[in-house]
């Protein structure tokens, strides 16, 4: 039982590391981060930071774990030992709430991919990455996640170079120069606000107009490393480790991945933004249809402007799939989100 929980003292660096990458990574990565696109390169930049800075923490909290109680197989478990059944139990119900949280995040974030890009039912490819992932990892434990995590990871890391390596040679959008310079005016009787590119458009909802970019210096790392503390998903890596040396090196090579993976997606988004001088308009996202796929809105002959009533009024959606990238990518969510699912 104690090899199926934890798979103890089992893996080396790479896959340790690579299982760190695995786990992190997800459908999100394509749908989430693009969409936070209005909260500038500050916003974003934060934003792929706190997504792999959390593992790094992880792993030192787990070598400390490790060696003072190490016959423990989960984070409520070592709660046990440390403070009580009471404890425990807390740990417990909010881990719980949260993975579960992250769990439809992901489903949702798939199923709305294949919906919009592909035209089919969102709840096909949801049962089927369930039953998958619950097939698997019943059979074979955490032992069998360690491993399909460096295959998946590996082949991540091939389809997001190949994105990125075509998204660089095609892109002909707009680039703002210099981007501090560049201002918006959302509120007729207020003056307008330089540096929106760079900090971020201001929050309407804020009396003082905070641009989102500077909020996310406080708001991404609280809530995602929380996110990464009450998540078992993570902790499970640190008991699978040969050593000490192991997790801790590992953790640094999968946060080193899961932040570059997080950069590139965070580019698109911005370029999404950018593309035909700004069409798209960081600020006004009521002109795109759907948030969940602004990642496509780059790649050819995939954006359009489908106008409704007059004056004018309209969205910008995307189509179904028109070119051989927009599989690539579609396929990368897919390899990315089944080694999401697999705590």
């Amino acid at each position: 039982m104690d090899s199926f929980l934890t798979a103890r003292n089992s893996f080396g660096i790479w896959r340790i590391g690579w299982s760190f990458y695995a786990g992190a990574m997800g459908a999100w990565v394509i749908t989430a981060i693009p969409a936070y696109n209005f909260a500038g390169v500050v916003g974003l930049a934060i934003y792929s930071v706190c997504c792999g800075a959390p593992v790094v923490l992880i792993a030192y909290l787990g070598e400390r774990m490790r060696a003072r109680y190490p016959n423990v197989v989960s984070s409520s478990d070592f709660a046990r030992w440390r403070y009580g059944p009471m404890c425990q139990m807390l740990l417990m119900v909010i881990t719980l709430f949260n993975m579960s949280i992250a769990m439809l995040v992901e489903y949702i974030s798939m199923g709305s991919l294949f919906y919009y890009m592909l035209g089919s039912v969102s709840y096909g490819i949801i049962i089927y990455y369930g039953c998958l992932t619950m097939i698997y990892t019943a059979w074979g434990g955490l032992r069998i996640s360690v491993i399909t995590d460096t295959f998946q990871g590996v082949a991540s890391v091939i389809l997001a170079a190949i994105v990125t390596i075509y998204v660089g040679i095609k892109y002909r959008g707009y680039f703002p120069e210099p981007i501090a310079a560049q201002e918006t005016c959302p509120y007729p009787n207020d003056p307008c606000v330089k540096g929106y590119l760079l900090y971020g458009t201001p929050n309407m909802h804020d009396k003082d107009h905070v641009n989102y970019g500077l909020s996310a210096l406080v708001a991404m790392p609280i809530a995602l490393f929380t996110a990464t503390i009450f998540s078992e998903a993570m902790w499970q890596r640190c008991w699978a480790a040969v050593d000490q040396r192991t997790l801790i090196r590992g953790a640094w090579l999968g946060s080193f991945g899961i932040i570059t993976i997080c950069s590139l997606s965070a580019a698109v988004g911005l370029f999404t933004a950018w593309q035909d001088n700004g069409a798209t308009h960081m600020y006004y996202n009521a002109y795109i249809s759907s948030s969940n796929v602004q990642f496509f809105y780059i790649l050819p002959d995939q954006l359009t402007w489908l106008p409704y009533g007059g004056w004018g009024y309209g969205a910008y959606t995307v189509q179904y799939v028109k070119s051989w990238i927009t599989i690539v990518v579609i396929v990368a969510a897919a390899v990315m989100s089944e080694g999401y699912g697999s705590f």
